[in-house]
């Protein structure tokens, strides 16, 4: 009795990198940035304004926020070293990448959640529950789609161990 085994190749071979690693989509890319959104709002806002204007901006409030894109600043500085020579730490960050992004949404909750509490005149804008809306897309996107898992769970093999 013989067992036949027929690979079926689910992507192109332009979704490759020159590693032969599954490379980032751009959906994904835009959910990486998109989970930064206070990063780079604030970065943007503290560049172009006064130093008057960025008292308003560093309050604990904002500061707090400012927590909600660690997550997917380490996946996205992470993704630079997703190369053959990465040692352990690299290979594990981007393992858990999916596991970031959600940490990132459970931070952002969190905080609304501890800010609504702490400051009664704070109220949920319509915006505000926009974005939570996209974040729980996004999150379904993350987790439901086989890309996602499957480049999370690609890394270009080292070399060395072989």
């Amino acid at each position: 009795m013989t067992l036949e085994v027929t690979l079926v190749n689910v992507y192109s071979f332009s979704d490759y990198d020159s590693n032969g690693t599954l490379r980032v989509s751009p959906w994904m890319w835009f959910w990486i940035i998109f989970s930064m959104r206070h990063v780079i709002l604030w970065l943007g806002l503290s560049i172009s304004h006064t130093m008057d204007m960025m008292d308003d901006l560093t309050n604990e409030t904002h500061w707090a926020f400012l927590l909600c894109g660690i997550p997917p600043l380490i996946l996205l500085l992470d993704a630079g070293f997703r190369v053959p020579e990465a040692g352990r730490l690299p290979r594990r960050i981007w393992h858990s990448g999916r596991w970031l992004l959600l940490a990132a949404i459970i931070l952002h909750v969190l905080i609304a959640i501890g800010v609504g509490m702490t400051k009664p005149e704070w109220q949920v804008s319509l915006t505000q529950m926009l974005f939570l809306g996209l974040d729980v897309l996004g999150l379904r996107f993350v987790f439901k789609s086989p890309r996602v898992r499957d480049v999370f769970a690609d890394f270009p093999a080292n070399p060395k161990a072989a």
